[in-house]
């Protein structure tokens, strides 16, 4: 008995030592805020899932969550090279590849760069209602979501969302989307929302000219005096009188691709199952020579274990 408690003793001591930690934050580039002045710019007020997947066989996985700071550590993972993915339900991935985990210790700081993101983050309600809100931004790519708080009340109208180039009497680019009250996330297929990074757009939102106005989600400028949005500014007002206020923002969020990733969300008309078939595919065209990842909804009752595989070509090519 004494030689079997000395032993798992000893177990103890050296699965420690060969256990580090992996550290790091997730990062925006459009983000200007810091925490204080000795922190890097970049650093966002996230809450995100940060996924650590084994490069090599035996070794454990890992997973964290953000602070509010974007920072994050994964503790205890074996000596090794990892994957480091950061994750949400809604934004799109970050990915570092090969990380070194030491035996004893912490990692280098790993820098997830959400660069397909612009973020603003909603702040009040302004009870005055209008036709029109608008915002100025910058793109770093084709649009692929957009993200609007829009409150219910009494007689809510139908909003109509639009891009135009360079400000609000601009040429619009890219479809119409409409939509009602509550969280409003408008997605874009490829192609749908052609803007080009660097380049001045006008983001539209509409609400009809007759009845009652809308009301959308604004921000003030962050108490550190940071701009959420580089580049833009909030518009009020009605769709022939509107007008900007430089110091203030819309309440939205402006996902833009600049990474060559594809990002396409659809969602079957009235959540209808598919039940004619056990086979689930979609066709792509690659836009680079890496897959890093695919995220899906599947809303199955059942909870089978899927299978995902890959085939150039088409349903019958290679693997």
């Amino acid at each position: 008995m004494r030689w079997a408690v000395i032993s798992s003793a000893l177990l103890a001591v050296h699965v420690h030592c060969l256990s580090g930690n992996l550290v790091g934050y997730v990062r925006d580039p459009n983000w200007y805020a810091r925490k204080s002045t000795s922190d890097p710019y970049g650093v966002g007020y996230y809450e995100y899932a940060v996924n650590a997947n084994a490069t090599q066989p035996l070794l454990a996985n890992g997973a964290a969550a953000t602070d509010v700071f974007g920072r994050f550590q994964i503790s205890n993972l074996p000596a090794g090279t990892y994957n480091v993915i950061s994750w949400d339900v809604w934004w799109r991935s970050a990915v570092v590849f090969a990380v070194p985990v030491p035996a004893s210790g912490s990692s280098a700081t790993v820098d997830l760069r959400l660069h397909a993101a612009m973020w603003g983050y909603p702040a009040f309600w302004d009870d005055t209602g209008y036709h029109e809100f608008g915002q100025t931004f910058v793109a770093t790519g084709p649009v692929s979501m957009i993200y609007l708080r829009c409150p219910s009340f009494d007689g809510a109208p139908t909003y109509t969302l639009t891009v135009h180039e360079n400000g609000p009497d601009g040429p619009q680019i890219g479809v119409t989307r409409t939509f009602g009250t509550g969280d409003q996330r408008p997605l874009y297929g490829y192609g749908q929302m052609p803007t080009i990074a660097g380049r001045t757009y006008y983001l539209r939102v509409r609400a009809p000219t007759s009845g009652k106005a809308g009301v959308i989600m604004q921000m003030d400028p962050h108490p550190n005096g940071s701009d959420p949005m580089p580049g833009g500014c909030l518009w009020l007002g009605s769709p022939s009188n509107v007008r900007p206020f430089p110091d203030r923002d819309l309440g939205v969020i402006i996902m833009c691709d600049d990474d060559g990733l594809l990002t396409d969300m659809f969602v079957r008309p009235n959540g209808a199952a598919i039940t004619e078939a056990i086979n689930v595919g979609q066709t792509f065209l690659a836009r680079g020579v890496n897959l890093i990842a695919g995220a899906f909804w599947l809303a199955d009752p059942a909870a089978p274990t899927y299978e995902v595989k890959v085939r150039s070509g088409g349903p019958d090519g290679e693997i």
